[in-house]
Parts: C-alpha cells; sequence; structure tokens
C-alpha cells in the first residue's frame, strides 16, 4: 500500500490517498472543500490536487471515505463523487448524527 497524504492548511486537516501497489485501485479519505468566508465562496482547488495525482498516477477510484462527521471541514467528497464516480462511504449512523445538529447549525 501507499499512503501519500495532502495536508489542507487552511483547516488543519489531512486528507489521504491510499493506493494498492498491485491492483493501482485507491481510496480518497477525508477530502477537503475550499471555503473563503469572506465572499462565502466555496471551492474545490485542494481537491484538484488530489484529483491530479490520481491522474498521474494512473489510478482508480474505488471508494471516496469519509471516517467521521466533520466539523471543521466541508468534505469534497460529492465533488470527487462526480469526477471519478466512485462511490461515498461514511458510517450508518451519520444521519443520527445530523438530525441532532440540524436545529442547532
Amino acid at each position: 500500500m501507499d499512503v501519500t497524504c495532502f495536508f489542507h492548511q487552511d483547516t488543519n486537516t489531512a486528507q489521504y490517498v491510499v493506493a494498492c501497489k498491485e491492483s493501482g485501485h485507491c481510496a480518497i479519505i477525508d477530502s477537503v472543500l475550499d471555503f473563503d468566508v469572506a465572499s462565502g465562496r466555496v471551492t474545490s482547488k485542494s481537491a484538484q490536487q488530489i484529483v491530479d495525482f490520481v491522474r498521474k498516477k494512473n489510478l482508480t477510484v474505488t471508494w471516496l471515505l469519509e471516517t467521521h462527521v466533520h466539523a471543521d471541514h466541508l468534505s469534497a467528497s460529492v465533488h470527487l463523487k462526480k469526477v471519478f464516480n466512485a462511490p461515498v462511504c461514511i458510517g450508518n449512523r451519520v444521519p443520527d448524527c445530523q438530525r441532532h445538529f440540524a436545529p442547532v447549525f
């Protein structure tokens, strides 16, 4: 396995590409969208770095993994799903968490 970390300085979070050397399949873990607080705009600049890496290495994205519900950043998994046509995977209790926090946020 090859593990490559992409550190997102703005949110102080790590994104990962974990790839199988033999098959060329990989998972992208905890991807990040860029959010500009002043303008309220969201971009996929950080996610594009991962897209470029995956394409350069000629990898096949098999999974987009979210290890937990993120309070520290916006996930880029929906964007990456459109790019790679890979499923987004997260724990089955996430809807419970979303229902709990929806009134707050």
